[in-house]
């Protein structure tokens, strides 16, 4: 039975001599290890030992030599047969022989391999606990509540920067830890659990060694209790959470901060003044800081003393009346000039004034502090804030806010003395801009006075009898005082735009209309260089639109004039298109377009310049003044539109402008936009040279439901007119141009009349040149028309021709026909001699009688002795002026006779003409005097008979003849 025991017990036995050489081992102990018993025999203890247990082994054996042999018990760590580590307790005791002799070691070897794996693992958990709990600052006690021992865990220690020796292990030793203010909850909390609660979580501080040493913990815990329900342990964790508490408050008081901050923000916008801003602040930085109290002091004085505005701001109205403890205010108000003084902060703690190298520091009570912060503006003190905490206030923060209330508070001051700059410039500029409209208003004046005196009286002398050589020298004298007059106009143009005198006006416009006005009254200019000047229209615009007419007119007639300056042959088109259709608006572009010399890309970039040429040496071919484009630019910049150039030397150029305009108040379309049976259908031959001619013709036609066709040139012409014969469809109306190389139109047309297979074909010459009454006559055309032809004269001609049996239409004689003379009597009220001369003889020539008047006292006792057909009235005379004198007259008048009243006078201002008819006046007509101008507003003011007024007639009049009464102004 012993033997079983030995051999197969839970118990390894090993038995080895003195050298470690096995002598026996049990089934056990060969299992093991994975060897078999057979298999042990020749293996020996080092042989199962790794290197380190190999020389402890040895030594071990060595030991156990010298000594004879010892009983101990100690771990040791095997190899098994694949070198996986085994864990064992090993005890053994001397192996001896029957005599006693000292052979070696009798071993007992238990396996223990598991229970070491599992301390290991239990070490590390610990060990990881003890990590985590150093990262997460989190420490952990247990309280025996029976013997009142407190166990902390080594982070606890550390949190509570103490070492064992410091802290006793009671819960008194604990609680004299807590800080004072935090101590009795804690014991609270304490009982609580003790009576019943089970467990608890709260945050608190602790007080260490120095007051810089509190720190904030978040302690929690539960309680065990016995079968009985009696409290035996607690155990719990406390938590360092002073870097989350110090975050939290200054997450409070950047919140806080940032609140002020918004909140002066929103003042500084909203305020209408530094005092009234500068007030709010401190309202709101005692408010929002706690701060007990808080006054403003505002510069003033030419010594920039302090003086307090308004009350001390009190945190709350409920507190006591505070007392002034700094004497800050009496302080500063007693320094005098602060220009100089600055904010200094010293050791982070005390604030102090300083000017210069000396320092001045507030005095304060006790328990109070008093700290101020100025307000700079341009490097001067414009206010000082002052405000009285109590002692615990943090100096560092609180100067911090101030500063930045104080930057804001200079925004304000800066916008407050940038708005007195403001208005102290706005007051010099109104007042030099007053100055420059009344020397603009004089120079006016001054200018076109002797103005209307010089083109007046070449006028008058070239309808004298005069010899050629006499004649050339005054017609000279015309062109070149027509060319200063031109000069004259665009300087005072500009000036205008220069002085702010520019408005615009908004009335009804038919853009058609409008750019045919303009190729109108540049005719005879084109004319006169055998230019081809056409015009298009808006032919898809059925209503008016509304905008400022003289303004786009001005700009037209400028831009047309210089083409046609600047192009020697070709032609000019000045044209109009619907760009954009909005219902309510409407973008409408123009365009003049010429072949004239072009600009290059490098000189379009000055031409807009005032006072700028391509050519601006005195030897230039092309005269002007150089504003003509610089005052077009401007014009349609105010009409919020751009005027742009496309232009190649030697290709022509481009100018144009698209405007947005609203629709006007739905006046019925002109009949020139209708179509009527009479015209529907007809086909019709233009016949014209030039391509651009041509193809508005085309447009035009097909607009008013004809059907065009197109022949450039005589020959042409007349072959289609043939064909068209032949298959009895003959053509029954022709527009024939009248200048055309190789065969003309009169030569065209002698050959349609001479050919009885075209005797149907009626014949509407259209030309830029002067054309005799024998000419039409021998050609028997149904009508001629001038070039530029506007459309609605197009229209009106073609209706009437192709009425039966048309009568034949030809122009108006450029020479006017003897007008009747004894047209009535004219009084002339003009101060200056030159202009009663030039008056007098224009009225002469238009069969008008006229008496003359010094001032507005004259024309009183003239109107008084002799009744007028109407009074021209200079505006501007010694001792009683033209507006006076009018008002005078029509108080007189009362509500019985009206004597027509036109003004007559160098004023050429914006808002000149309003000024005279809010006088009484009826019409304006400004010098120098258009007498083409002067014979239409006569004739409209004046009956056939000369006795009766046509007074009330306005109403009946139609657009035509209302536009006559404005005079158009002059080509830039």
């Amino acid at each position: 039975m012993y033997r079983q025991i030995v051999e197969f017990g839970n118990e390894g036995i090993w038995v080895f001599d003195l050298n470690g050489t096995t002598a026996y081992v049990n089934e056990r102990m060969a299992s093991m290890l994975d060897y078999t018993v057979e298999e042990m025999a020749s293996i020996a203890l080092l042989d199962v030992l790794d290197e380190e247990g190999r020389d402890q082994g040895a030594d071990f054996l060595a030991r156990q030599r010298q000594a004879g042999g010892t009983t101990e018990s100690a771990e040791c760590l095997l190899l098994r047969r694949d070198g996986q580590p085994v864990w064992t307790v090993v005890s053994h005791s001397p192996w001896q022989d029957q005599d006693g002799t000292y052979l070696g070691l009798i071993a007992f070897v238990n396996d223990i391999t598991e229970r070491r794996r599992l301390s290991d693992a239990l070490r590390r958990r610990e060990e990881q606990l003890a990590e985590a709990q150093r990262v997460a600052h989190l420490g952990s006690w247990e309280w025996d509540i029976e013997s009142n021992q407190l166990h902390w865990s080594d982070e606890l220690y550390r949190i509570f920067r103490l070492s064992a020796g410091e802290f006793d292990g009671t819960l008194e030793g604990y609680l004299a830890l807590v800080h004072p203010d935090d101590r009795e909850m804690t014991g609270e909390i304490v009982e609580a659990c003790l009576a019943g609660r089970p467990g608890f979580e709260f945050d608190q501080r602790m007080g260490g060694r120095a007051g810089r040493d509190v720190m904030w913990v978040r302690a929690s815990g539960v309680v065990l209790r016995d079968q009985a329900g009696r409290p035996t342990l607690m155990r719990g964790t406390a938590l360092d959470i002073t870097a989350y508490k110090r975050a939290q408050e200054r997450l409070q008081r950047a919140t806080s901060r940032y609140q002020l901050l918004q909140t002066m923000a929103a003042a500084a916008n909203e305020s209408h003044s530094l005092e009234e801003v500068t007030l709010i602040s401190v309202r709101e930085m005692c408010a929002h800081l706690g701060w007990l109290a808080g006054r403003v002091y505002l510069v003033s004085g030419e010594n920039a003393s302090l003086l307090p505005v308004g009350p001390w701001q009190r945190r709350s109205r409920d507190e006591a009346e505070l007392a002034h403890p700094s004497g800050l205010g009496e302080l500063m108000a007693g320094l005098g000039d602060v220009s100089d003084l600055a904010l200094e902060v010293r050791d982070s703690s005390q604030a102090r004034w300083k000017r210069g190298s000396e320092l001045i520091e507030p005095r304060s009570a006790s328990d109070l502090r008093a700290f101020a912060i100025p307000v700079l503006c341009r490097g001067e003190v414009v206010a000082v804030l002052e405000f009285i905490a109590d002692a615990a206030v943090r100096r560092r923060e609180a100067l911090a806010i101030c500063h930045e209330v104080a930057t804001q508070l200079a925004v304000v001051a800066e916008r407050e003395r940038t708005n007195r700059d403001l208005h102290t410039a706005r007051d010099t500029a109104l007042t030099a801009l007053g100055a420059k409209s009344a020397f603009l208003a004089t120079m006016s004046h001054e200018i076109r006075t002797p103005m209307n005196g010089v083109i007046g009286l070449t006028e008058l002398l070239l309808a004298t009898d005069l010899d050629d050589r006499q004649r050339h020298y005054v017609t000279g004298l015309q062109t070149a005082g027509n060319a200063l007059l031109a000069i004259i106009n665009d300087i005072l143009d500009f000036s205008k735009i220069e002085a702010g005198r520019l408005e615009l006006e908004q009335i009804d416009i038919d853009v058609t209309q409008l750019i045919e006005e303009v190729a109108g009254l540049l005719a005879q200019q084109a004319q006169a260089k055998g230019l081809e000047l056409i015009t298009r229209g808006c032919l898809g615009l059925d209503a008016p639109l509304r905008g400022d007419a003289s303004r786009l007119r001005q700009v037209l007639l400028n831009l047309t004039s210089n083409a046609i300056k600047f192009t020697d042959n070709g032609e000019v088109v000045v044209s109009a298109r619907v760009e954009a259709d909005y219902g309510d608006t409407v973008d409408i572009t123009f365009e003049v377009c010429d072949t004239g010399i072009g600009i290059s890309s490098t000189d379009q970039r000055r031409i807009f310049e005032p006072f700028s040429q391509v050519d601006a040496s005195t030897t230039r071919r092309f005269r002007g003044t150089g504003l003509g484009l610089a005052i077009s630019r401007q014009l349609v910049e105010s009409l919020d539109g751009d005027l742009t150039v496309v232009s190649e030397p030697g290709a022509g150029s481009v100018f144009a402008f698209t405007i947005q305009l609203p629709r006007g108040h739905g006046r019925a379309p002109a009949p020139s936009r209708l179509r009527v049976p009479l015209l529907e259908g007809v086909s019709v031959l233009v016949v014209d040279d030039n391509a651009t001619s041509r193809l508005m013709l085309n447009e035009q036609l097909i607009a008013w439901g004809l059907r065009p066709q197109l022949a450039d040139s005589g020959a042409a012409a007349l072959t289609l007119l043939h064909d068209a014969a032949a298959t009895a469809t003959p053509f029954p109306l022709a527009l024939v141009d009248l200048t055309m190389p190789a065969m003309g139109g009169f030569e065209l047309a002698r050959r349609i009349t001479d050919a009885p297979a075209l005797a149907g074909t009626r014949l509407v010459l259209l030309t830029s040149a002067g054309v005799s009454a024998a000419e039409l006559e021998d050609t028997q055309v149904s009508a001629f028309l001038a070039k530029p032809v506007r459309s609605s004269q197009l229209y009106d001609c073609l209706a009437q021709v192709m009425q039966p049996a048309p009568r034949p239409r030809y122009p108006e004689s450029s020479t006017p026909a003897d007008r009747r003379r004894d047209r009535g009597r004219v009084l002339v009220v003009e101060d200056n001699v030159i202009n009663q001369l030039v008056a007098r003889g224009l009225l002469d020539r238009l069969g008008f009688a006229a008496d003359l008047a010094a001032n507005g006292y004259e024309a009183l006792d003239a109107l008084d002795s002799t009744t007028y057909s109407a009074v021209l009235m200079d505006c501007q005379m010694p001792e009683m002026d033209g507006y006076t004198a009018t008002g005078e007259i029509r108080r007189r008048e009362g509500a019985g006779r009206h004597t027509p009243i036109i003004a007559m006078t160098a004023g050429a201002l914006a808002g000149d003409e309003e000024r005279c008819l809010d006088a009484g006046m009826d019409a304006y007509l400004p010098k120098p005097i258009d007498s083409t101008h002067l014979e239409k507003l006569l004739t409209h003011w004046v009956s056939a008979d000369a006795a009766t007024v046509r007074w009330g007639a306005v109403a009946e009049m139609d657009a035509d003849r209302g536009l006559d009464r404005v005079q158009p102004p002059p080509p830039l």
